[in-house]
């Protein structure tokens, strides 16, 4: 809540980064990687799966101009994907149409059918705030698409104005399992530019941000229509907030805050931050907010494991591409030392994904995707196998648990 801030304690995890234990493995085996399917999602920067619905989906960066968002339908007993998708365009005001907008990230509801997609706009964002381009209070990051028509349509569409930065690289998106809550980055305190956070929408059983309890009666396009409305009046925001700290868990950064959401159960999400992880718990008034950091800062992507307390990350800086990391959280409490894990000559960019069934592990980087075996502990086994792909940049991973298959966006071979 707004007034958290002044009566939470939050805790700072005080684990030593120089002392984090550090593994370097033997050069990757050329190989390949099982139930992998390559799809052709050009300048694909993030991806999301549905099991309930089939459907995957690619967000493209903004130097492709057909897309911001593509859709590809899962069509057999396999979850193979269909050689085509359907393409989105991301809505702007006119008054921005000379300025490229983008999908940083999506989310697709665990059992209605609906997308969310956190989209930016190519503002350069300072502290303090520059001249901003008029439209630029109209521009709403977020926007929910209605699957069930053909094309999808959007439903509604909201977080303008100047509580929400812009010209991010990064901007997580997600929904925990029960559909309870929607997470939102790249937020800032009113009275502090520089001093950014996190949010989080309650979601009433249709989907949309809860109102109040008369919405809650009227038809879904209605209560879309509405929350639109609403929102151009008086810009609609996250009822729950971190708490403000700007100095070691949200410093100013190309990357925003909140590159990456794990929702563990109803009421903690782990969000990765510019200098490793963090947890936090809206409604926990001793430790709201709490961090674990990582050996070196950048843009941090989770995977988590299935079944076990083990989660994995990367953190890619352009000086230090090699790593990834692992760590535990116990019901979200961040636990243990993060282990540094190093593939010499690798150039690591996705996060990572555990597969077949939490045995495996597959990370994504430049050109190249690279396996590890897990043991019963999660742990990485030491051989690693790479597996050469059509793309410079591997960023769009995501695993099907119903179908044990892993997609990867790809660019068209030249």
């Amino acid at each position: 809540m707004r007034g958290l801030s002044a009566f939470v304690a939050f805790l700072v995890a005080t684990a030593s980064v120089s002392g984090q234990p550090k593994t370097v493995f033997a050069p990757p085996k050329k190989g390949t990687i099982e139930n992998t399917s390559l799809v052709a999602a050009h300048q694909s920067r993030w991806a999301a799966v549905s099991d309930v619905h089939n459907l995957l989906v690619f967000c493209h960066d903004r130097v492709y101009p057909d897309a911001h968002v593509s859709l590809v339908k899962l069509v057999d007993a396999k979850g193979l994907p269909a050689p085509y998708a359907t393409q989105l365009k991301l809505p702007r005001p006119e008054g921005l149409a000379k300025i490229p907008n983008y999908a940083l990230s999506a989310a697709l509801h665990p059992k209605l059918p609906l997308l969310y997609v956190w989209q930016d706009i190519s503002v350069h964002y300072s502290n303090p705030p520059g001249k901003e381009p008029p439209d630029l209070k109209s521009f709403d990051h977020l926007v929910i698409y209605n699957l069930a028509k053909e094309p999808p349509e959007v439903l509604a569409a909201f977080c303008r104005g100047t509580e929400f930065i812009y010209g991010q690289a990064a901007g997580g998106l997600a929904i925990d399992a029960g559909g309870s809550y929607l997470y939102v980055p790249n937020l800032r305190e009113l009275t502090n530019a520089g001093s950014l956070r996190l949010g989080r929408f309650p979601l009433d059983a249709d989907g949309l941000p809860l109102l109040s309890d008369k919405d809650a009666k009227e038809p879904v396009p209605v209560r879309g229509k509405r929350l639109m409305d609403a929102n151009a009046v008086k810009p609609l925001s996250p009822p729950d907030l971190t708490p403000v700290e700007y100095v070691n868990l949200f410093p100013m950064s190309g990357y925003g805050a909140g590159t990456c959401f794990h929702p563990v159960g109803k009421d903690v999400v782990i969000a990765g931050g510019h200098g490793g992880l963090m947890s936090w718990r809206p409604d926990d008034k001793i430790s709201t907010l709490s961090s674990l950091p990582f050996r070196h800062s950048g843009h941090v992507l989770i995977g988590a494991h299935p079944s076990l307390p083990a989660l994995f990350a990367t953190c890619h800086r352009h000086d230090q591409p090699d790593s990834f990391f692992r760590a535990e959280q116990v019901e979200g409490y961040l636990s243990l030392l993060p282990r540094q894990y190093v593939i010499p000559g690798a150039q690591l960019t996705s996060p990572p994904m555990v597969v077949a069934k939490g045995k495996k592990l597959v990370v994504g980087g430049h050109h190249f995707l690279y396996q590890f075996k897990l043991d019963d502990k999660g742990m990485p086994l030491p051989d690693v196998t790479q597996m050469q792909v059509y793309n410079p940049m591997v960023r769009a991973m995501a695993y099907s648990e119903k179908f044990d298959r892993l997609y990867v966006g790809t660019d068209v071979s030249k």
